[in-house]
């Protein structure tokens, strides 16, 4: 609690985020609060749907080693996908596009490498959309982080959809996958981050 609740400790992580995005070719990403589930977290993937159903900012992490090619574009040659001649990462010249690269979502911190910010017209025009008091704006290295608020924000029912985010969505949206797959394994007879549920959860901010 104390990396949310005291300045010290938000200054740790923002300068673990920007230790990270100096160092590596950041294609995309996100930072906020989310659950911890357990070891086994497969089992546990229920009790985290619940909690973001609940709490809009809380991110729907467990299985974000599955997404985490979700950011990456790739292209090919050939009929289909299912009978290609030849496969590119990135966007080839001349080639087919087999995926556009999406970002998840928004949340406290939102971070677009350079593919996402060349999307909504350069950094500028990112900036401008975004002039707003209250949102933060930093570059590092190759890719931009956005903050929307001073600290990251829960989104209990009472308190409404946090507004910052809300704002930021509506700038960033269009780089989020319109048609999402499933943020959790199956799990047989209980909610969870389904393909409906998650389509529903991602456009929360909407």
């Amino acid at each position: 609690m104390d990396l949310i609740a005291t300045d010290d400790g938000i200054a740790q992580y923002e300068n673990f985020l920007r230790y990270v995005c100096g160092k590596l070719a950041v294609q995309g990403g996100y930072g906020g609060l989310s659950p911890v589930l357990a070891y086994s977290y497969h089992r546990y993937m229920p009790q985290e749907w619940a909690l973001a159903e609940r709490f809009s900012g809380l991110e729907i992490d467990s299985t974000a080693h599955l997404q985490s090619k979700e950011y990456d574009p790739v292209s090919y040659e050939g009929e289909s996908v299912d009978h290609m001649t030849a496969f590119y990462p990135g966007l080839h010249p001349g080639a087919k596009v087999g995926r556009w690269g999406f970002i998840k979502g928004v949340n406290w911190y939102t971070i677009l490498g350079e593919l996402f910010v060349d999307r909504l017209g350069g950094e500028a025009a990112i900036r401008e959309a975004l002039n707003r008091p209250d949102i933060h704006i930093e570059r590092i290295g190759s890719c931009l982080l956005i903050r929307a608020g001073e600290f990251p924000r829960l989104g209990a029912p009472e308190e409404g959809l946090p507004e910052p985010y809300v704002f930021v969505n509506s700038v960033l949206r269009v780089l989020r996958d319109p048609g999402p797959d499933a943020l959790h394994t199956y799990i047989p007879d209980l909610p969870s981050a389904d393909t409906k549920n998650a389509r529903a959860w991602a456009a929360r901010f909407d």
